[in-house]
C-alpha cells in the first residue's frame, strides 16, 4: 500500500525505526512539548486504528530517497497520543451531520455526498512529545527526552511504527544485551484490543539491575496482577544473579501465602521454582520432609515480645476465655517492660519490670513443658522476701535473697505473694500486687484477685503455643543473615498470625540486616546485596511514619547499603511522600478513585494514563516506568510461568 513504507534494508539504526511504518498523517502544529497532527479515516483504517496512548513517530526524513535526506532532517520525534484535537470548522461539519440525520427520508439514504465525505473524515490528534531519536557522532542511535528545535515551515510526516520498530523504541534504555534484560510482557495500549490483537505486539524488557539497591512501587487494586509482576521480577533478578555469579538475596514477606505455596491462578510457586529458595513459615501444618522448608520456631524465653505476640495471635483466632485476667493479658504491652525500653533512672519501673518478666517466663515454663532446668537471679528484693518470711512464719524465703532460683522456687514465691497480696508493699510503701503484675500473677497461680480458682495459664496452654517454641533451635535471625551472605531467596510465609506478630517478626529481620549492612559500609566493606519485597506497604512506610523507623529508613537510605525495596499497596497516596519521590521503578495497574490518581499524576508522565487507569480493570494491564526506560509504557504483564 502506498502509505506503508517498503520492507527494505535501511542503512543505519535511525532509519531502521521507519521500517514497516504506516503513515497516519501530518504535523500541523509543533512546540517543545506537544504536536498536533492531521489524520483521516482512510489512514487510520490502513493502520488498524490509532489507539489512545499509542506511540507515533514524526519525521522530515525523505523515505522515498533516504540518501537525499538533509542532515538537519535526520531525526525522528517520538509521540504519545493523548487526546483528540478539534479542527477548525468542525462545528460546521457537525451541524451538517445533524441536518443530514434530521432530513433523512428513509434508513436506506445514509451516505454522504462525495465532498462532505471527504471533509468529514479528517480529524486531529493531540500528542505529547516524548523525545527525539538521532544519530551520534559515530552513527549509533541516540535518544534525548525533548526536542532541540522546530521549524514552522518544516513538513513532518507522522507514522505508526511497526512492532519491530516499537521494540527498539520502548526498550532503547534497556540496551541490546539480552543477557542483561528480561521480558516482562507486551505493549498494550487499550483495554479494547480487537484491531491490535491480530498483529504481533512489541515485547517489553526490563533490566534486572534496575531493581538492585533501588526502590520499586507496585500500585493497584486487589486482583489486578501485582503479585504476578512481583514473581516475574523475583525470577528475573535470580536469573541475572546466577548468570553473573552474584550473591543477591531476595526476602519476600508473604502475608497471604501466595509465594510459598502453589498459586491457584498460575499453578506455580516462586519458592519451588527457584533452586536457591528457602521457606520459613508460621504455619505449623506446612511441615514436610523438604530441605528448604522450616517452621518458624523461637526460644520464647529469649524473645518475650515475640512470644507474647504469638500467644495473643493464637488467642485472637482461637476461643479465648472471657475472664478479666485473660482479657487484660490480651491487651498487655509486654514490650514496655523490656530493659531496652525503660529509662535507667526509673528505679520503680526497673524493679517492677523484673517481676513481670520473671512471672511471664514462669507462665511459659508451665505452658510449654520443655523441661527447662536453668536457674536465674531472684527478681524480688530483700524487703519483699523479708515480708513473705514474716507472713508465712518460716525462714524459707529469706534463704533465697540474692540467690539463683529455679522456676519451681519462683512458683512458690508467686503463690506466697498472691496469698498476702493485700499486705505486701515495696520498700517505698507502694503496693506490690497491682496492674500488669497482678494480671500475670493471677494467671501464674490460677487464682483471681478475689482468691477464686480459675484455669489461669491452662487457658493459654490450650492454644498450643508450644508449636512455635524450640529452646534449642538456631536463632532464626542469625540463620536468615547467613542465608543473605549466600544470596538465597527467602520466603517468609506469614499468612498465619496477627498483623502485630507479622510486623514484629518483619521488623526484627529487616532491622538486623539493615544494621549489619550499614556497619559493613561504615567499616569500608562491601555490604551484601539484599532486596526486600513487602505488601500492604502503607502499614510500614505510610505517610505519617517516623522516618527513623526501620522500614522508612530502609526505603530512604537502603540503596547506599546495597538494599533494594519492592513495596506493594492499593493506595499510592498513603505512602510517605519522601519515599515516593525517591522511587525509581513503578508498576501501576487499575486504581479506582481520583485521589489516588491525583497522587500518582505528580510523577513522571503518569498523568497521561489517568483515565485509562481509572477505567481499565484488565488483570496484568500495567503502566510501567523503570530506571532504564525513558517514559511510562503501557504493558500487558505476562503470566508468571507461561514461558516454561
Amino acid at each position: 500500500m502506498e502509505n506503508q513504507l517498503n520492507e527494505m534494508l535501511f542503512k543505519d539504526d535511525l532509519f531502521q525505526l521507519l521500517e514497516g511504518a504506516v503513515m497516519v498523517g501530518y504535523s500541523i502544529n509543533l512546540n517543545y512539548s506537544t504536536m498536533t497532527i492531521l489524520t483521516n479515516d482512510y489512514w487510520k483504517k490502513i493502520a488498524k486504528g490509532i489507539p489512545h496512548n499509542s506511540f507515533l513517530i514524526a519525521t522530515a526524513i525523505n523515505t522515498d530517497n533516504l540518501s537525499a535526506t538533509s542532515e538537519i532532517d535526520e531525526e525522528i520525534i517520538l509521540l504519545r497520543v493523548t487526546s483528540e484535537y478539534e479542527l477548525p470548522n468542525s462545528d460546521v461539519w457537525l451541524e451538517a451531520k445533524i441536518d443530514k440525520f434530521k432530513n433523512l427520508q428513509s434508513s436506506t439514504n445514509l451516505s454522504y455526498d462525495e465532498f462532505s465525505q471527504n471533509e468529514m473524515q479528517y480529524s486531529g490528534l493531540e500528542c505529547r512529545v516524548l523525545g527525539t531519536f538521532f544519530k551520534s557522532d559515530n552513527g549509533s542511535l541516540k535518544f534525548g527526552s525533548d526536542i532541540e528545535n522546530y521549524y514552522g515551515t518544516q513538513i513532518l510526516k507522522v507514522y505508526k511504527p511497526s512492532y519491530r520498530s516499537l521494540e527498539k523504541i520502548i526498550n532503547y534504555g534497556v540496551g541490546n544485551n539480552y543477557e542483561n534484560k528480561e521480558e516482562i510482557g507486551e505493549l498494550r495500549f487499550t483495554s479494547s484490543n480487537r484491531l491490535q490483537s491480530s498483529d504481533k505486539r512489541a515485547k517489553v524488557y526490563v533490566d534486572p539491575n534496575d531493581f538492585i539497591a533501588r526502590r520499586t512501587a507496585m500500585f493497584g487494586m486487589t486482583r489486578t496482577g501485582k503479585s504476578n509482576t512481583v514473581k516475574t521480577l523475583i525470577k528475573a533478578i535470580s536469573k541475572i544473579a546466577e548468570n553473573r555469579k552474584m550473591n543477591i538475596s531476595q526476602i519476600i514477606y508473604d502475608i497471604n501465602g501466595e509465594y510459598a505455596n502453589i498459586n491457584v491462578d498460575d499453578k506455580t510457586s516462586i519458592a519451588s521454582d527457584l533452586k536457591n529458595a528457602y521457606i520459613f513459615s508460621l504455619n505449623t501444618k506446612i511441615r514436610n520432609k523438604s530441605n528448604n522448608v522450616e517452621v518458624l520456631q523461637f526460644n520464647f524465653f529469649e524473645n518475650l515480645e515475640l512470644a507474647h505476640e504469638i500467644i495473643v495471635s493464637l488467642m485472637r483466632y482461637g476461643n479465648p476465655s472471657k475472664s478479666t485476667d485473660i482479657e487484660s493479658f490480651f491487651n498487655m504491652d509486654i514490650s514496655s517492660y523490656m530493659e531496652d525500653n525503660i529509662e535507667e533512672g526509673n528505679r520503680s519501673l526497673v524493679n517492677r519490670a523484673k517481676w513481670i518478666r520473671a512471672t511471664y517466663k514462669y507462665i511459659l515454663y508451665k505452658i510449654l513443658d520443655d523441661g527447662i532446668k536453668e536457674r536465674f537471679q531472684n527478681p524480688f528484693s530483700q524487703s519483699i522476701l523479708n515480708q513473705l518470711t514474716k507472713f508465712e512464719g518460716n525462714d524459707n524465703f529469706n534463704k533465697l535473697i540474692d540467690s539463683k532460683i529455679s522456676y519451681d522456687q519462683l512458683g512458690e514465691i508467686l503463690e506466697a505473694i498472691h496469698r498476702h497480696r493485700d499486705k505486701l508493699t515495696t520498700s517505698s510503701g507502694n503496693k506490690v500486687y497491682k496492674d500488669d503484675f497482678e494480671t500475670l500473677l493471677n494467671i501464674a497461680v490460677k487464682k483471681n484477685s478475689n482468691g477464686q480458682s480459675f484455669l489461669g495459664y491452662v487457658h493459654l496452654k490450650k492454644l498450643n503455643p508450644k508449636a512455635y517454641h524450640n529452646r534449642n533451635s538456631e536463632n532464626y535471625i542469625a540463620k536468615i543473615c547467613n542465608m543473605v551472605k549466600e544470596g538465597k531467596t527467602i520466603v517468609l510465609d506469614l499468612s498465619i498470625g496477627s498483623e502485630e506478630m507479622r510486623n514484629l517478626i518483619s521488623d526484627k529481620i529487616a532491622r538486623t540486616i539493615f544494621n549489619k549492612n550499614m556497619e559493613m559500609y561504615t567499616e569500608g566493606k562491601e555490604p551484601y546485596y539484599v532486596i526486600f519485597f513487602i505488601e500492604e506497604a502503607h502499614n510500614l512506610i505510610g505517610r505519617d511514619m517516623d522516618l527513623k523507623d526501620t522500614w522508612p529508613r530502609i526505603a530512604k537510605e537502603g540503596a547506599k547499603y546495597k538494599i533494594g525495596l519492592v513495596y506493594s499497596t492499593q493506595e499510592p497516596s498513603s505512602i510517605n511522600k519522601n519515599i515516593l519521590a525517591n522511587t525509581e521503578n513503578w508498576f501501576v495497574t487499575h486504581l479506582n478513585n481520583e485521589d489516588e490518581l491525583r497522587a500518582l499524576s505528580k510523577f513522571y508522565d503518569f498523568a497521561d494514563y489517568k483515565n485509562s487507569l481509572l477505567a481499565a480493570k484488565d488483570v496484568g494491564f500495567s503502566r510501567v516506568k523503570t530506571l532504564s526506560h525513558n517514559f511510562v509504557l503501557p504493558v500487558q504483564i505476562k503470566l508468571y510461568g507461561s514461558d516454561k
